[in-house]
């Protein structure tokens, strides 16, 4: 009978010194420097480092590619499959978007310190539910960010007990029907792959970042308006 949480080592993130020397070995050209920042919520585990998107892309697609790409490099052999990505499909979800443009204002640097919890929290909802049960200063992370995640942090997926992944901030639109990435762990390695919102399945976990504990990020998108 399958079992799913976290069972390879993860319990919460690595130092930010521990999470930083990792990432320099595939993006050595960044200001890893941190001025900045705010308390980390209650929510969250803890604090991953994921370098600012547009210090890896011209657009947010470009940056999930390469972070793909990376991710690729640091896995090797372990990596089963990613896909391919559509770029008139893919985008994030307005709320996750917003979220990261106020924590990404809120440092000077390259990095960000992004409060997050890694998918048990939300274990066994559907994406669409799960997106539902968020707490007011809550919102989905995306393919992006959980590919940095996952670089800093290889215990969190490493067999196929380990809890599944729905990254809860992406928006892929193929015809009338509405997906996110879910990540898993098969026989021989991590496979990316596609899931429906009305789809769930208790052996998965939507990832998610957290603002400030007092935040409301929809009192806020409904006060800032957007096109």
């Amino acid at each position: 009978m399958q079992r799913s949480g976290y069972f390879s080592g993860y319990s919460e993130p690595k130092t930010i010194e521990e999470q930083i020397e990792i990432l320099k070995k595939f993006f050595p050209d960044l200001d890893y420097s941190i001025r900045g920042g705010f308390l980390c919520p209650k929510a969250a585990e803890g604090l991953f480092v994921v370098p600012k998107w547009h210090k890896l892309g011209k657009t947010y697609q470009e940056a999930t590619s390469r972070a793909l790409d990376t991710l690729e490099k640091a896995y090797g052999e372990r990596i089963a499959s990613v896909g391919k990505w559509k770029e008139k499909w893919y985008r994030q979800d307005i709320r996750t978007e917003k979220s990261l443009d106020f924590i990404d204002s809120q440092y000077s640097g390259d990095i960000m310190l992004l409060p997050a919890q890694f998918g048990m929290r939300l274990k066994g909802s559907s994406i669409s539910s799960a997106r539902k049960r968020f707490h007011a200063n809550e919102f989905g992370l995306c393919t992006y960010e959980v590919c940095m995640m996952l670089i800093t942090h290889k215990e969190r997926l490493q067999q196929y007990d380990d809890l599944r992944i729905y990254c809860l901030g992406d928006q892929v639109n193929n015809g009338n029907l509405s997906w996110c990435a879910s990540w898993i762990f098969v026989h021989n390695g991590l496979h990316l792959t596609l899931w429906r919102d009305d789809e769930s399945n208790r052996h998965s976990g939507g990832v998610t970042g957290f603002l400030p504990d007092r935040f409301n990020i929809s009192k806020f998108l409904s006060l800032h308006p957007f096109n």
